[in-house]
């Protein structure tokens, strides 16, 4: 009995396919801080970049990778990650309002859509900074709370 190769891709090939999506979401969003539930393929990206820094932490990340990450501004230690996402979030918003799309075209599965959420509810409590209100503000952020199981409607059109 002959058996087919079957063409199943390589470690390094499967690695350079991760780096190429963390390159497109680096060119979208300007950073490689990727949330939980970014997804453009059935992989989490997500999963992979949390996999990267503990291969770099346990000295296991070959040179050459380490290099091509460093290049594109990777950040290592998750903890400087978090400091940098209320900030980079904001940013996220405000490439999507410089290309034209409008707050309600944010998907409401991904991070930046609950993020937006969580400001509007910790304005709402009185308990969001005032420069970042000042911040959102700048930018034109819409305060009103919308329906996230009707496409497109907000709290106060129900």
């Amino acid at each position: 009995v002959a058996f087919k190769k079957r063409n199943v891709p390589t470690k390094e090939k499967l690695w350079q396919d991760r780096y190429q999506e963390l390159l497109g979401f680096h060119q979208e969003f300007g950073h490689c801080n990727v949330p939980e539930s970014y997804r453009k393929t059935n992989f989490p990206l997500e999963r992979w970049v949390r996999v990267q820094r503990v291969w770099r932490k346990k000295g296991l990340m070959p040179k050459k990778r380490q290099k091509l990450l460093d290049e594109i501004g990777f950040v290592w230690e998750f903890t400087e990650s978090r400091q940098l996402t209320w900030e980079e979030t904001l940013e996220s918003i405000k490439n999507c309002l410089e290309s034209g799309r409008p707050f309600d075209s944010i998907d409401k599965r991904t991070h930046v859509f609950q993020w937006m959420t969580y400001q509007r509810v910790r304005n709402d409590r009185g308990v969001l900074e005032p420069e970042r209100k000042a911040m959102l503000d700048a930018i034109g952020f819409d305060w009103k709370e919308v329906d996230v199981f009707t496409e497109g409607s907000s709290k106060e059109e129900a």
